[in-house]
């Protein structure tokens, strides 16, 4: 925090002096960028949940390995896990910053987005991840990723905004 003060004082000081020149106003804009992205880094790797409870890593592990558990539920996971559907659910979302149940829905649609992008038709990717109706996939799908999935395929096929700490 003190390098970015620092750069901030410095383009300041360069503007109040009227010593603008571009290349060193680009240049100390780029110091600047660097700096606050090594800064949102560090925040990143702080909240990520390898920090965490060991039990938030197992929960998460195994939710990865069971999307396609068209009963991955909180009841289950407590279950699974034998401990209060209460504190699992608390523990969740004091460590990851969001309920299970929503981190379920967005892994899951980010995983069927990936398998149509690669060609398999929506119905067959809903089904996959776990969804026994598909007009709760398409309801899902769209209020996440903005598009119906139908326009994911290859030919419409976008950059996924996938959060590396949901895997």
């Amino acid at each position: 925090q003190f390098a970015v003060k620092q750069i901030l004082r410095d383009i300041l000081q360069e503007n109040s002096e009227k010593k603008y020149r571009h290349p060193l106003f680009v240049a100390r804009s780029i110091q600047l960028l660097v700096e606050l992205n090594r800064i949102a880094d560090r925040y990143i790797r702080e909240q990520t949940p390898e920090k965490g409870s060991p039990l938030v890593r197992k929960l998460i592990r195994y939710i990865n390995e069971n999307l396609s558990d068209t009963d991955l539920s909180l009841d289950k996971l407590s279950a699974h896990f034998f401990t209060s559907k209460y504190y699992l659910s608390h523990l969740f979302k004091e460590q990851m910053g969001l309920p299970i149940n929503q981190y379920i829905t967005t892994k899951r649609i980010h995983c069927a987005a990936d398998l149509i992008k690669s060609g398999m038709r929506a119905t067959d990717a809903s089904a996959k991840m776990g969804y026994v109706y598909y007009s709760t996939f398409f309801y899902n799908y769209k209020k996440i990723m903005g598009c119906p999935p139908t326009n994911q395929r290859p030919e419409h096929a976008t950059t996924l905004p996938l959060n590396d700490s949901f895997l």
